[in-house]
């Protein structure tokens, strides 16, 4: 019940993300260099923290430390980069990644014996 909950989670994030990532590379905004630099920045941690969560489908322990890894460095990257609401601006966008990840993590058999 756990991985489900946690995969049900990292498909709606992930969809979310997908959607405004290719929103904005698709619109006809013009664009500052800071923007374009901040964008790249984004687009880089959202594809890692997206793909950890893909391969977490094959390989999940792999898949979920990739998730929390670049969970948290785009929490990092929202926080400086928001501007007053940055407390809102982290749970929105590394946190559901962040939760996901553990909860992956937390269902993952272990190789003890």
């Amino acid at each position: 019940m756990i991985r489900f909950i946690a995969r049900a989670l990292g498909i709606v994030t992930s969809a979310y993300w997908a959607m405004a990532l290719l929103g904005s590379i698709f619109s006809k905004e013009p664009s500052t260099p800071e923007s374009t630099i901040e964008g790249l920045v984004l687009c880089i941690l959202v594809s890692a923290t997206i793909t950890g969560f893909l391969l977490s489908w094959r390989y999940l322990k792999f898949g979920a430390l990739l998730m929390i890894v670049s969970s948290m460095a785009l929490s990092t990257f929202a926080y400086f980069s928001a501007g007053r609401n940055k407390l809102l601006a982290v749970m929105v966008s590394g946190v559901p990644f962040l939760v996901s990840g553990l909860l992956l993590l937390l269902s993952a058999p272990s190789c003890e014996k």
